[in-house]
C-alpha cells in the first residue's frame, strides 16, 4: 500500500497514471483521476463537497476528462443556499433557549460534527446566540476531531487563518465540552438552565454521592490547539489554496 498525497501522479500500470484530487467532502476524501497517454482520461467521484462549506477547501474539478463516473445521492434535489444555514440554526437555538429547553443535534461523527461546532462558534462570536454550554457527546467524534487538528493543510483560507491566530475553529472557549469517555457519555448533562453548567437545582444529594453529578463534573473542556499544531500551521500548507494551482 502506498500513501498518495493530492495531485501527485502515480503510475499504477505501464502507461497508466492515477492521481487524487481534493473532493472537499470529508477530511481526506478524493476524486480519482487517471489517464493513459494523452488519449483516455477518466475520473471517478463518489461524494463531492458543496462549495462554500466551512473548514475544508472547495472540491477540485478535474480537467480534460473523457469519461466521468459519479454517485448522485442528492442529484434529484436542490439544497437551500449555505448562507441561510447560520440564521436558521441561530433561530432554532434562540427559540429553544428562550423557553429553557435543550438543543439536541444528531449528526455524523466525521465532518458534520466538526461543521456544527464551527457554526456554533461563529454564531457565538457574532452574538447571534447566547453563551450556552455545548456537549459533544461522542467518543468517536472526539477522536476524529483530534485528527482534524493534525491536518491544517486541508483547511480553507478562513479556517486556516483562525488556527494560525491561535483561535481553533473546533473550540468554543469555556463552553465546549468534548465527552471522550464511554461512562461520561451515559448521563445527560445535568444543567436545567441552558445557560448554566452547574448541577440541577432539584438535586439535593451531596455532589460526592450523586453518580450523575459526579460523572458530569469530570467533563472538561478540551484545551486549545497545542503550540506544536499552531507552529505547524504557521509553517504554511504544502499546497497552494487556489483551485487552479491544485
Amino acid at each position: 500500500m502506498v500513501a498518495l498525497p493530492y495531485r501527485r501522479g502515480q503510475e499504477i500500470a505501464p502507461g497508466v497514471v492515477l492521481k487524487f484530487l481534493d473532493a472537499g467532502h470529508v477530511l481526506g476524501s478524493a476524486v480519482v483521476a487517471g489517464h493513459r497517454g494523452d488519449d483516455t482520461r477518466i475520473a471517478f467521484a463518489v461524494d463531492l463537497g458543496r462549495k462554500g462549506m466551512p473548514i475544508l477547501r472547495e472540491p477540485e474539478v478535474p480537467s480534460g476528462i473523457n469519461c466521468l463516473m459519479m454517485e448522485s445521492t442528492y442529484g434529484d434535489r436542490l439544497h437551500a443556499p449555505i448562507e441561510e444555514v447560520g440564521d436558521a440554526l441561530a433561530a432554532a437555538i434562540n427559540r429553544t433557549a428562550k423557553r429553557g429547553g435543550k438543543i439536541i443535534i444528531p449528526c455524523f461523527a466525521l465532518e458534520r460534527a466538526q461543521e456544527v461546532v464551527y457554526a456554533l462558534k461563529r454564531l457565538r462570536r457574532a452574538n447571534q446566540v447566547p453563551a450556552l454550554p455545548v456537549y459533544v457527546d461522542s467518543p468517536l467524534t472526539v477522536k476524529l476531531t483530534d485528527v482534524f487538528k493534525m491536518h491544517p493543510e486541508c483547511y480553507d483560507k478562513e479556517t486556516y487563518a483562525l488556527l494560525v491566530g491561535g483561535d481553533s475553529p473546533l473550540l468554543v472557549r469555556r463552553r465546549l465540552h468534548y465527552v471522550s469517555d464511554k461512562e461520561e457519555s451515559k448521563p445527560s448533562p445535568p444543567a436545567r438552565d441552558p445557560t448554566s453548567s452547574s448541577r440541577p437545582a432539584a438535586c439535593a444529594k451531596p455532589a460526592a454521592s450523586c453518580i450523575t453529578c459526579a460523572k458530569a463534573s469530570r467533563i472538561r473542556a478540551t484545551p486549545s490547539s497545542s503550540s506544536a499544531i499552531r507552529r505547524r500551521a504557521r509553517s504554511g500548507p504544502p499546497h497552494r489554496w487556489s483551485a487552479s494551482a491544485r
